[in-house]
């Protein structure tokens, strides 16, 4: 029954996705069938029990107690019929495929916006960042276990040196295999939702309850917290109700066990799909009048954030600076932050008619005269050095690069990009989303 109506579905190719999905289903199931034909004459053995068995209850009378359908016996004499049933019923109840034809041809398939809990067709799974992570969501023990013998030795090794502290990069060196194959490997394990992409924990990381979590918790996800945790899950969801950064679990009066837990928490509910990381996006918005503004509220609107006045937006860099640095623990990076800031920008001479300068103007030619002039109004902007690292980062002030991905390709430390921007403070403001490169309700 399955294979003749993917067979119809077939016959229309070229319209619909959905169609190549079954042609997927289909073509296993013939090869799968085809080779164990050639071997033991697996669907001739299997197709003789089926039509015995019409055979047979045709042959008892109509109102015969004994005439049962012969459907429920073929389930019961055939294990070609009880395979299809089972193919059929976990592609419609979890839309994941792993069985063993004839205990001999191993099948597996998955659809991918089923088995990630989405309402259709999202974009392709595309892992080409280097400083992302990724998070197991099985047991390491559990999961390399289910990898059947002829596994690639590569996957068996990303996943015993994987953790959720490490980039892909770190990844890379030490499973000893480039990363282009750590690419690869990580894009199966994700398709399978055996792992998701994330960005490495680190105690900068700011993580709020996800929209899509469902409030009402489940009983199977409340014994777990409370057998893995001793607490309460909608306490510790509760926790979570506003942006809470991971730094926050370092307490000086708690014990290092208990400030451990308190990860493992924030990694189990990650698993769980309870969480979501908010990464930081900066906006260049000069102060001009809104008919020359490049970037007005409609950009931050548009990231499904609400439009900030003015001032507010000027002033909150303040306050990310005293609370998303990663340096914040480190006497070495707070001392050199220390310094930044303290440099009066009037110990310079004025950059503007300094012929050194007019090389930056290039880096500056997108913007508008009216734009130029706000940032040339601003006092960091007659420090050479600072204009320097202002220009040279201007172009990933649109809303589109959250800071670690500035600092990662820009090679600069959380205390250099937080100075320029603090410096920078009248002409920028700061909005806080998740990354869509490591939300997995766009994975599909």
């Amino acid at each position: 029954m399955l294979l003749d109506t993917s067979k119809t579905k077939l016959s229309s190719s070229g319209k619909s996705s959905h169609q190549i999905i079954s042609f997927n289903i289909v073509f296993a199931l013939r090869v799968a069938i085809h080779h164990e034909e050639g071997r033991c004459q697996y669907l001739s053995t299997q197709a003789k029990i089926m039509i015995s068995v019409h055979d047979e209850v045709a042959a008892l009378p109509e109102d015969s107690m004994e005439r049962e359908s012969p459907f429920d016996l073929i389930l019961q004499r055939s294990s070609l019929a009880r395979d299809l049933r089972s193919v059929l019923e976990n592609i419609c109840d979890s839309g994941v495929v792993h069985m063993f034809l004839n205990k001999w041809i191993e099948i597996s398939y998955c659809m991918p916006h089923k088995i990630h809990f989405l309402p259709g067709p999202g974009r392709p799974i595309r892992i080409e960042v280097p400083y992302h992570g990724i998070l197991l969501l099985e047991d390491r023990q559990i999961l390399q276990e289910s990898f059947p013998s002829d596994c690639s030795p590569a996957i068996s090794r990303v996943v015993t040196v994987t953790t959720p502290l490490q980039s892909l990069q770190v990844l890379s060196l030490e499973s000893d295999l480039s990363l282009s194959q750590i690419f690869q490997v990580v894009s199966h394990l994700v398709y399978w939702a055996k792992a998701i992409i994330i960005y490495p924990l680190c105690e900068t990381n700011l993580y709020v309850l996800s929209p899509t979590a469902n409030i009402y918790c489940n009983d199977a996800l409340v014994k777990e917290c409370a057998q893995q945790f001793d607490k309460s899950l909608p306490d510790v969801m509760a926790d979570f109700s506003s942006p809470t950064p991971l730094s926050e679990s370092k307490d000086i009066l708690n014990h290092p066990k208990q400030q451990e837990q308190k990860v493992k928490m924030v990694v189990w509910m990650l698993q769980k799909h309870l969480l979501i990381q908010l990464h930081t996006y900066i906006i260049f918005s000069p102060p001009l009048p809104r008919s020359h503004k490049k970037y007005d509220d409609s950009l931050v609107r548009s990231a499904g954030m609400p439009s900030l006045p003015e001032e507010e937006s000027v002033a909150s860099f303040s306050d990310i600076a005293s609370v998303n640095s990663d340096e914040s623990y480190s006497v070495a990076y707070s001392s050199t932050y220390n310094s930044q800031i303290s440099k009066s920008p009037s110990d310079s001479s004025s950059v503007l008619d300094d012929k050194s300068f007019w090389p930056l103007q290039d880096g500056l030619a997108h913007l508008t005269k009216e734009e130029k002039e706000a940032v040339y109004n601003v006092p960091a902007s007659k420090n050479l050095e600072d204009i320097k690292l202002f220009t040279r980062l201007c172009p990933y002030f649109n809303g589109k690069h959250h800071m670690e991905e500035i600092m990662y390709y820009e090679n600069l430390s959380r205390s250099q990009l937080m100075t320029v921007i603090d410096k920078f403070r009248q002409v920028l403001i700061s909005c806080q989303y998740e990354d869509p490169a490591t939300s997995f309700a766009d994975i599909t």
